[in-house]
């Protein structure tokens, strides 16, 4: 794989830490002294190599470590990730733009196999390698029901992470 993976946790023992790399990555300064939240809603274009901006989703080394805390985090409350059922084709509209996004810019390390709605899903970081139907509703149940019960594989890898960015995740 291209990226070195940190072990590290974010609790208990706290063993985070960024690499000189890492460091000269992130994007400081800042190029004002003030920042406003603001919802940017031109097409990501890519940006300097090797920065946090030249793919449209940034994957660094601390990507296996922050699935690992997730997965935690959702198997001690499940119900974090909920969203109304007028939101599950937003949902799902947002997993094909993430698997398709880091399977053609981390081909290395990621892989989507598309015939139909018949999916097969490749993450080579986290060890998972799953099929799936797009687009079904009792997916969602799956995956509650392996993250309740505490396993850190998922039906897919970044699963978790769309569920906490979006909290889409309930039961139909």
């Amino acid at each position: 794989m291209t990226i070195q993976f940190n072990d590290e946790t974010f609790r208990d023992d706290y063993s985070f830490f960024n690499s000189e790399r890492a460091i000269k990555r992130f994007p400081f300064p800042f190029h004002e002294d003030s920042y406003m939240y603001s919802v940017n809603m031109e097409q990501h274009r890519g940006g300097p190599v090797d920065s946090i901006y030249e793919k449209r989703f940034d994957v660094d080394e601390h990507y296996v470590a922050e699935m690992r805390d997730r997965a935690l985090v959702l198997a001690d409350d499940p119900l974090r990730c909920q969203s109304l059922p007028h939101m599950t084709l937003a949902g799902w509209d947002l997993l094909e733009l993430i698997m398709v996004t880091k399977s053609e810019d981390y081909p290395d390390l990621f892989k989507l196999h598309r015939d139909g709605n018949k999916w097969r899903w490749v993450n080579k970081p986290l060890g998972i390698d799953d099929n799936l139907f797009f687009w079904m509703k009792q997916l969602s149940r799956m995956v509650r029901w392996n993250i309740s019960l505490g396993k850190h594989k998922v039906i897919f890898a970044f699963w978790i992470s769309v569920m906490i960015i979006c909290g889409w995740m309930q039961e139909w």
